[in-house]
């Protein structure tokens, strides 16, 4: 019967893949089931926008791909001008989709922390616009098995090229304004949970706060020991807090007075 047989079939695939060896990484668009004009309608659908077919497919194509196709023809003598490649590669759309999340990115954090100093802007900008973030945002709305580029798995530059070649083709299709709205949708929500300072890292504080002081017409901060305990011991604390103009900013602890003031 079945559960007698099971085991024994089991064991013999088990045996005949490791004599051929581990499945080589394909992409989806390897199987014979592959539909990609369904594929990219379907793409649209879950992201809730109207794109055309054909800009999609500019998207998603890069110029790696292209690249490699024509090398590919030329390696089997085939002329390029007899059969020639009828595909546009995302080099603009990439170049509009960057401008639109840089200057909506600034606009956003500028409108929404005022108080932000403009060196926290840009460590903020610089954060959402990395590789790192894009190529994930990227990843989460599936744009991996789409992409048409020479390289596999696609790296994550390439995955951030395609994010922003997307943002560029709502942009073209629709409007700046959809555009934006799907950048505040996906990439600045990657702010949530986030501290300021896991972003920011501030080498001077001190010289920064004081810039900051100088802009809205106030006096340098000046520092004062509020509180200490265990000054002789491996476990001193010590509460530093700052003024202006003998006006209270803020407080903080550490276990030298340095560290606390800053």
């Amino acid at each position: 019967g079945l559960r007698k047989s099971f085991a024994k079939v089991m064991g013999a695939f088990k045996q005949r893949r490791d004599l051929v060896g581990s499945e080589k990484l394909r992409p989806r668009s390897a199987w014979y089931d592959w539909n990609y004009k369904s594929e990219l309608y379907a793409f649209a659908k879950r992201l809730n926008e109207e794109l055309t077919e054909d800009t999609l497919r500019i998207a998603f194509t890069h110029k790696s791909f292209i690249d490699q196709e024509e090398l590919k023809r030329k390696n089997l003598g085939i002329s390029l001008q007899d059969v020639q490649i009828q595909l546009a590669d995302n080099s603009s759309l990439i170049t509009m989709g960057e401008q639109i999340i840089s200057k909506y990115i600034k606009a956003f954090i500028r409108h929404c922390y005022e108080a932000l100093p403009e060196e926290g802007v840009s460590a903020v900008h610089d954060y959402l616009m990395s590789d790192c973030v894009l190529s994930r945002v990227s990843l989460n709305i599936g744009t991996k098995d789409l992409m048409l580029c020479s390289d596999f798995p696609p790296e994550e530059s390439t995955l951030a090229a395609t994010l922003k070649a997307i943002i560029g083709a709502i942009a073209q299709d629709n409007d700046t304004k959809r555009a934006e709205k799907f950048v505040l949708d996906f990439i600045l929500t990657e702010l949530a949970g986030k501290d300021i300072f896991d972003i920011w890292e501030i080498p001077k504080p001190r010289a920064v706060l004081n810039s900051f002081l100088k802009k809205q017409g106030r006096l340098p901060s000046e520092s004062r020991l509020v509180f200490s305990s265990g000054r002789n011991t491996i476990l001193a604390v010590f509460q530093v807090a700052l003024f202006s103009d003998k006006e209270f900013i803020g407080q903080g602890p550490g276990e030298t007075l340095t560290i606390a003031e800053e």
